[in-house]
């Protein structure tokens, strides 16, 4: 577990609608284990939108745009 953490920083979750086209359907940061469970940040959901959740870690987002 933590190895995902540290190997993965966002997970987008792609899904088909009844039509057949493909959605972003959930947009989540990886933050932390607790209880030995991989907690998530959600950013966005198809169903509501932007959540209004801030990225916890920028760190990594900071070092792109230093590049």
């Amino acid at each position: 577990r933590r190895q995902i953490i540290e190997g993965i920083d966002i997970i987008v979750h792609l899904g088909r609608t009844r039509t057949g086209a493909r959605k972003v359907l959930e947009i989540a940061e990886l933050d932390r284990i607790t209880d030995g469970q991989i907690r998530t940040n959600c950013l966005y959901r198809h169903d509501i939108g932007m959540t209004g959740n801030e990225l916890i870690h920028d760190e990594k987002l900071q070092a792109l745009r230093e590049c």
